[in-house]
């Protein structure tokens, strides 16, 4: 991971090489809910060992033979990996479809969000596909628990192996909480992303955003929790790259904060549940939301 951050070319011939034996690219997602299942999985450990290629967008196109990013409209525009060619297609949150044309330019993002490329997002006259876009927007969010879940196994090593005033750090009582708020978060977002696997194969589109659009505002929000944690229990270390969860924080920035950031993302979860409605995954306690008239 280190040595693409020096010379980000080169991940693309090779990771694929890796790649490929495993035959990961012969999954459709579309086909069946085992192999959906099998590409979340896939993007798990892609996060968990700080990927830096886009599995999720690639394993979520399916048999489309091109891979999906999100954005947020037309225009000129930053995506993830946009430093590869591709082909890209590009889908906003709810389902519209564009055109990315200019990929494959080199990466322009700096230190803080490493791999991005530019691109130019034009209109397109295909229809709309909010199944793909729910997709790529599960697949993304199953990368990102990937590194909450390598953040907090590093974390809880490091407070382990490291000792003060003759203590290991795992034995400070306000350090314990904060490591256990941590993994309540990851865990909570776990279950969260198993339901929204299971509605994928079990909702119509339109439900699929819903439920997409939430569990990504949910992995945002865990995000917050477990990275910003990570960073304080590490201390000074880790803003030079000394520790991995530096790596981990800045790979996953392009992914949590486009195409959208967190406060527009909440608006539009919002207006989606009042339009469409959302069942959740505790839906049997209190009820679904019901669209409104």
């Amino acid at each position: 991971m280190r040595r693409y951050l020096v010379d980000p070319a080169s991940r693309e011939q090779e990771i694929e090489s890796l790649l490929q034996p495993l035959g990961l690219w012969d999954l459709d997602v579309t086909d069946s809910q085992i192999e959906l299942e099998a590409a979340a999985e896939a993007c798990r450990v892609g996060g968990t060992t700080a990927l830096p290629y886009p599995i999720a967008e690639r394993l979520a196109s399916g048999s489309a033979g091109s891979w999906a990013t999100l954005v947020d409209g037309p225009g000129p525009a930053l995506i993830a990996h946009g430093d590869l060619e591709g082909p890209w297609q590009a889908l906003d949150l709810a389902g519209r479809t564009f055109t990315v044309t200019g990929a494959g330019g080199g990466v322009v993002g700096g230190r803080l969000a490493p791999f991005l490329g530019a691109v130019e997002v034009s209109t397109s006259d295909s229809v709309d596909d909010p199944a793909l876009a729910a997709r790529v927007g599960t697949l993304q969010s199953w990368w990102l628990l990937g590194v909450l879940q390598r953040a907090v196994d590093d974390t809880r090593v490091y407070l382990t192996e490291r000792e003060q005033f003759g203590r290991q750090l795992a034995q400070f009582q306000a350090l314990r909480f904060q490591l256990a708020d941590m993994s309540v978060a990851v865990q909570r977002s776990e279950e969260l992303a198993k339901y929204t696997a299971w509605s994928l194969a079990h909702h119509d589109p339109s439900e699929q955003v819903v439920d997409a659009i939430a569990l990504r505002q949910g992995l945002i929000q865990a995000c917050e929790t477990v990275l910003r944690g990570s960073h304080q229990l590490y201390g000074a270390m880790g803003f030079c790259d000394e520790t991995d969860v530096s790596i981990l924080s800045r790979l996953s920035h392009s992914v949590r904060r486009l195409p959208v950031g967190e406060e527009d993302l909440a608006t539009l979860l919002g207006t989606m549940i009042l339009d469409r409605g959302f069942r959740g995954p505790f839906a049997t306690l209190g009820g679904p939301i019901e669209a409104r008239a």
